[in-house]
């Protein structure tokens, strides 16, 4: 799947896939089981997007002081504007209120926007490879 030399990534594909596996244990999701089948099917068919973010550093999982997803933008390498995801909670999930429930990538947006404490609006300036993590990102805490 991956093309490039392994000198571009700090780490590998298990390593990073690891780290994925972590944010699914950590949230006690099983992809198989994912009732939403248009989340399910926009985790699946798009895990290697993060695998991928993660084996470049430019996505990383902390996990002192409470679970945090840090996403490293890609035209930012001094990484002086990463986004911060706590899990969204009542307040992030509020956010979505406003929208239809078949709003799928609205509904990603708005609470996305809210976890990071930036707002939906903050989400409209990214870079489409930066905001495709987000998208994947979002449907994991959706699920």
């Amino acid at each position: 799947m991956f093309n490039k030399k392994d000198d571009k990534y700090i780490l590998s594909k298990e390593a990073a896939e690891s780290v994925l596996d972590g944010i699914f244990d950590f949230l006690e999701i099983d992809v198989d089981e994912i009732d939403d089948k248009e989340a399910k099917k926009m985790i699946k068919s798009n895990m290697g997007r993060v695998v991928k973010a993660v084996r470049l550093g430019r996505l990383e999982v902390k996990q002192d002081g409470g679970f945090k997803i840090i996403q490293h933008l890609r035209n930012d390498p001094d990484k002086q504007n990463s986004l911060i995801f706590k899990v969204p909670g009542a307040i992030a999930k509020k956010a979505m209120a406003d929208k239809s429930p078949t709003d799928f990538y609205g509904r990603i947006y708005a609470m996305m926007g809210s976890a990071c404490g930036l707002g939906e609006s903050a989400l409209d300036k990214l870079d489409p490879v930066d905001l495709s993590v987000v998208e994947v990102l979002g449907a994991i805490f959706l699920s």
